[in-house]
Formats: C-alpha cells, structure tokens, sequence
C-alpha cells in the first residue's frame, strides 16, 4: 500500500510539473492579450534562452510573483541589483548566469571531497525535490528522482535535515521500502548528504553523494569544505533568483506589453 501510495505522489508530481508551463501561458495570455498559448509559449522560450533560465523555474516564478501593477511600465521598478556572490567555494571561471555550470561544478566539488562516483543536485521549489544535476546515475534512478513531492518520506528526510549526514540505506529509517529497494537495486548503500539554505535557514536544496560502501568518516578539513560549497551555492541561489529569474520575468513582461492587443472595441 505504501508502495502504490508513493507511485501515485509520483504520477501527481510528474501531472504537476508539465502543467506549470500551461499555468503560466494562460497568465501572460490574459496578461497581455496574447493571440493563445503558442505566442506565450514562445514568449517564456525567448526569456528562458536569453537568461539561461529553465522553462519550469520561469514558470513557477511567474505562478508565485506578485503580478505588475496594471498598466505599469516596469513590473519590478524597485528592484536594486546585488553583487554578484563569490563562487570560489564552488570552482574558477565560472558563470554566476549559468546555472547549469554552476550546479555541475558544486556537485564535482563534493564528489571530490566525499570520493564518491555518483551524486546529484536536486533544487527544492514550489513543494518540489526538482532534479537539477547528476552524474552517474541509470535512466530508471534519473526518472525517479526527476521531480519528488516534497511530502514523500524521502524529500521529508532531507529537508528536515540541518546538517550533513551520512546514512546506511539498509537501517536508515529515511526511506520508505520503495526508495530503500531502489537505492540497493542501484548499489547505493550509504549517501551524504549535503543541505543548501539561504541565509534565512530555508531549505533550498540537497547535494547528494552516492557510495556503494560506507565511505571513509570526513574530518574536520572535508566538513568545512562541503559547507562552504553548501554556503556559496545558497547565497549564489538567492543572488539568481533575484538577479536573473526577475529580470528574465522584466524581460517578460516588456515583451508583452510590446505585443499586448487592446481590447475589442478600442
């Protein structure tokens, strides 16, 4: 029973995520008078490559902002753009716009420091365990672990979760037994986990480590470095969300306001 409960939170999860993008069609093409879903589809794709911003965290931001003032020539008029955060913690050279380049390397970070092969970004938003990075893992463990409701046993753990663990998942009690045999039908039987917070303490998201053997206890050296990866990447998370995903939705909203449609009548 356990087992179908989990598959149909899955299902749910998986019906949710492909219809935020819908969601947030309808809104702009009300917004701004669009000719259908098409035109405002095209206008989150424009948004989404000129940000480097993924479709679906343009469209849940769009679901959760405040939409701008009616007639309003800036959506975000007092938006004051923050210093870009140090990404020393997370590698050299990197982009802070690029956060598939940013996440990767947080994840090769920690997969040094912990020695593992395997290990994954998952971003946590709108009640979702999103699956941003990975390397390693089999089709099956990637579609699993795509888009994770927040209330399964599995994302409970690692949000309530304030500090780095390690965890055996043959005792652990972190996992429900669907997620327990599929983490040692994969091989994986000890994971550090690595929680990302911003600087409210809010859970953001996990950096995950996956090992087939308990993997060597981390000394003091090892827990500082992956907590400072862990910092860097919450403050860096904040920095985009303000400076990029909101001028990606500026762009939006300029965008549409350019090709708004007056009413019938005028």
């Amino acid at each position: 029973m356990q087992g179908l409960r989990e598959r149909v939170a899955s299902l749910n999860t998986r019906l949710l995520a492909r219809t935020q993008v819908a969601y947030a069609e309808g809104v702009l093409t009300g917004r701004y008078g669009l000719s259908g879903r098409e035109e405002a589809f095209a206008l989150m794709k424009t948004a989404s490559q000129r940000w480097n911003v993924k479709l679906h965290r343009l469209a849940a931001a769009l679901a959760v902002t405040r939409a701008p003032a009616r007639g309003a020539a800036q959506w975000f008029p007092h938006r004051v753009v923050q210093p870009t955060p140090s990404l020393h913690a997370v590698g050299e050279g990197l982009s802070p716009f690029n956060q598939g380049e940013v996440l990767a390397a947080a994840l090769r970070r920690v997969l040094r420091v912990t020695g593992g092969t395997r290990g994954s970004v998952q971003l946590y938003e709108a009640g979702l365990l999103r699956l941003e990075q990975q390397q390693g893992y089999t089709q099956r463990f990637r579609d699993h672990l795509a888009c994770v409701d927040a209330d399964t046993a599995y994302a409970r753990a690692l949000i309530a979760r304030s500090r780095i663990t390690v965890l055996d998942t043959a005792t652990a009690t972190d996992f429900d037994e669907e997620m327990r045999r599929l983490l040692l039908s994969e091989d994986v039987h000890a994971l550090v986990n690595v929680p990302v917070t911003g600087h409210d303490g809010a859970f953001r998201g996990v950096i995950s480590s996956l090992h087939d053997t308990p993997p060597t206890p981390l000394d003091g050296r090892q827990l500082r470095e992956l907590e400072d990866v862990a910092s860097a990447v919450g403050r860096w998370l904040a920095w985009h969300q303000h400076s990029v995903v909101l001028a990606a939705l500026e762009f939006i909203h300029q965008s549409g306001r350019v090709a708004a449609r007056p009413p019938e009548g005028d």
